[in-house]
């Protein structure tokens, strides 16, 4: 009687092949994830943003006092602050804004620009627009534009009306999933 088993399983001939075949495959397909990456970075910037501006508005109702919100586009990396009072705060200087900073360096390949100010100020007993800082005026009091510094298409812009409100769209309608301005 032969007690002899056959072993089974993969020569290491065969595993060397399999992992040669995945490196390939992946090496072609992430250069098409970046621009994927991009899109995405830029959505986060957009909400971080939106979600900020409405903490703005609760916490001057809260407060019961005018809570203000300022940008930097020009440092680097770009920054924006939001601080209780109607004084602007410097977003690259550690602690001047006592109630929340946000960095771009947070969003990798993600620039910042403004239009329409440099900040705004909210009014407490209505959470609406009460100043803005740097300029500005009619319904849309200040713009504030994402975009991919890799991936052209990838734009997002948030518009603030003298309410308080928030609209997010894609210049040219390029970001799927947003209105194009």
């Amino acid at each position: 009687m032969n007690t002899t088993r056959k072993l089974q399983g993969f020569t290491t001939i065969e595993l060397m092949v399999v992992v040669v075949i995945t490196a390939v495959l992946a090496m072609i397909a992430a250069p098409s994830f970046q621009s994927v990456f991009d899109r995405q970075r830029v959505r986060s910037a957009a909400s971080t943003l939106n979600a900020d501006i409405q903490f703005a508005r609760s916490e001057a109702v809260r407060l019961n006092a005018p809570v203000t919100v300022s940008f930097s586009a020009t440092t680097t990396p770009w920054c924006y602050g939001v601080v209780s009072g109607t004084v602007a705060c410097d977003c690259a200087t550690a602690g001047s804004c006592n109630l929340k900073t946000v960095s771009g360096a947070d969003f990798r390949d993600v620039s910042m620009n403004l239009t329409g100010g440099t900040g705004f100020t909210i009014d407490p007993r209505q959470g609406g627009v009460a100043a803005i800082a740097g300029g500005g005026s009619g319904t849309v009091t200040t713009v504030v534009a994402f975009s991919s510094t890799t991936t052209p298409a990838a734009q997002l812009q948030s518009q603030l009306n003298s309410l308080g409100r928030v609209l997010q769209c894609s210049p040219g309608g390029t970001l799927s999933g947003h209105p194009a301005c």
